[in-house]
């Protein structure tokens, strides 16, 4: 399933997306649009976020 599938099934926006994952919003920009590959991203859990 696409990401942008993903995000309007749960009313969610990129921007919302981004300030609750961390991720800077452009790359959550490029990932969706598809100019970055999500299989490229890479990443580490901050748990002191839960």
């Amino acid at each position: 399933m696409h990401i942008n599938s993903i995000l309007a099934q749960n009313g969610m926006t990129k921007y919302r997306l981004s300030k609750m994952s961390g991720v800077p919003r452009m790359t959550v920009i490029d990932i969706c649009s598809g100019k970055m590959k999500i299989e490229n991203c890479s990443g580490e859990t901050n748990l002191n976020m839960m």
